[in-house]
């Protein structure tokens, strides 16, 4: 009986080595670089109408995953949008996530959900699909938009081409701040008649 037992316990210790979950937490320092919490805003100008529109943080939450026995942590910042013109509600509503190494933008609107991610500290490339494209093409030590100097700036091209004759539903263009976030956006859908230029004017970031 002895034997039954410390066999049984060996088998369970086995059987847990082999399901161990591997926890996946989230990179220090896209943490640190994209750490923004309730109370922060954002201001932006559309060059090619003028209208202003803000984004504004409303919630932050941790999410765990588990996929492969992997466990993943997500920190999803939550943004509103308030635009000047109420007939406008192309994004009703942002999510930056941060993940293991990862910083992505999803936002949800009646077209459906949208994800460019890149690595931090920043690299150059990403994925490219046959239809598609999700690219680092240019690191900046500094950019300026509005007069003002960014430091530490990505570039992130996602894109998304059709079959004829719907040529491309979009090709947005991310110019993205560590510290302050993104700083300047090229919104071009024209599957929705989407076309954006928004640069941003002014800040406010609550760590």
């Amino acid at each position: 009986m002895k034997y039954l037992v410390v066999t049984c316990i060996v088998v369970l210790i086995a059987l847990q080595a082999c399901t161990k979950v591997k926890h996946q937490g989230i990179n220090s320092d896209l943490a640190a670089a994209f750490d923004f919490n309730k109370g922060s805003y954002w201001i932006y100008r559309d060059s090619l109408t003028g209208q202003i529109d803000s984004f504004y943080e409303f919630q932050r939450d941790f999410v765990t995953q588990l996929s492969a026995n992997k466990q993943y942590s997500t920190d999803q910042i939550t943004m509103h949008v308030l635009q000047s013109n109420a007939t406008h509600t192309d994004y009703i509503e942002w999510h930056f996530l941060l993940g293991e190494d990862e910083y992505g933008i999803t936002w949800f609107n009646k077209y459906g959900e949208f994800t460019p991610l890149f690595k931090y500290p920043y690299q150059l490339g990403g994925r490219v699909y046959s239809m598609s494209q999700n690219i680092v093409t240019n690191v900046y030590p500094s950019y300026t938009v509005n007069s003002q100097i960014f430091n530490n700036v990505v570039l992130v091209n996602d894109s998304l081409n059709g079959p004829p004759p719907q040529t491309s539903y979009w090709n947005d263009w991310f110019y993205i701040a560590a510290n302050v976030g993104i700083i300047k956006m090229k919104l071009y859908h024209p599957y929705d008649s989407i076309n954006r230029v928004w640069e941003l004017q002014s800040w406010h970031i609550v760590k």
